[in-house]
């Protein structure tokens, strides 16, 4: 049975020319981490919320797409308002604690691992791959460009996370019925052209009103993190939702015991048709 998704669209400047830091991969970790107390465990998990939760991106010369990708429960269809709730509190804590760089460091490791140990991919793909970025990246990255990072830059990363701002977003409510529901809202539906797609368009302050200004406060103000989480409590427990699980995500700890040097010394490769 369709569920009903919420998009969050987050747009940002063109980062492709920053292929050596990769900024994206430490915002798709911190955003996508699914150990304890993450933000995709409190809201599936520990609220019920939500049954699944991505961060995704499109990256083109005219700029950067970011989005959050929420499946909805039928409790969170009806409580939109505290997934966001909880979302933007998280948000708010990575900026109060700032780029962590040896969690970055780590990320680092992790992309090195999977790039020195890479499947060799389908000679098509490789050639189109290969054609893609000698339209971008110097001959001498062309290689390691886009798989590895060979360089932090916590700034970039910082100002990327600033622009998950409610003020910097489009929603999108996507659910079925969707006809029925946009006239229960008191809005005229509107047809997307060639697709047969019916729609609606608010503001997100006439739908929710305040929650806009609440964000703001959270994520520009002064609070500590302590008083953040208090907020999120109130703002989860006047919903009707009674745990005793924590309502405030955390972000993830630096990977632990990432092998940086795997020796080859005692390896053996079986060649193809070789059955032995």
């Amino acid at each position: 049975q369709p569920q009903t998704q919420l998009w969050l669209h987050f747009p940002a400047p063109d980062v492709r020319q920053e292929y050596r830091s990769q900024p994206l991969q430490y915002l798709s970790y911190v955003l996508g981490y699914r150990g304890p107390d993450s933000l995709n465990q409190v809201l599936t998990d520990n609220l019920g919320l939500v049954t699944s939760f991505n961060v995704g991106f499109d990256t083109a010369s005219s700029g950067t797409s970011m989005y959050a990708m929420i499946q909805l429960t039928e409790a969170g269809r009806s409580h939109m308002d505290v997934v966001l709730d909880v979302f933007f509190a998280y948000l708010a804590v990575l900026r109060r604690l700032g780029v962590d760089e040896a969690l970055y460091s780590t990320v680092a490791d992790t992309q090195k691992l999977d790039w020195d140990w890479s499947q060799p991919p389908v000679a098509m793909s490789a050639a189109s791959d290969m054609a893609e970025k000698m339209t971008r990246l110097p001959p001498q990255d062309l290689l390691s460009g886009d798989g590895r990072i060979d360089k932090q830059n916590t700034s970039l990363v910082a100002s990327l996370l600033e622009r998950w701002m409610p003020n910097n977003m489009n929603v999108a409510c996507v659910q079925p019925n969707a006809s029925e529901a946009i006239l229960a809202a008191g809005i005229q539906p509107q047809l997307l052209p060639h697709y047969h797609f019916h729609y609606g368009t608010q503001a997100i302050s006439d739908v929710l009103p305040g929650a806009v200004e609440r964000w703001l406060g959270w994520l520009e103000g002064h609070q500590t993190v302590a008083v953040i989480g208090e907020h999120v409590e109130t703002r989860v427990r006047s919903a009707g939702f009674q745990t005793s699980r924590t309502f405030l995500a955390s972000p993830p700890k630096p990977i632990k015991d990432v092998p940086k040097d795997i020796s080859l010394t005692h390896m053996r490769a079986v060649g193809v048709g070789d059955g032995s």
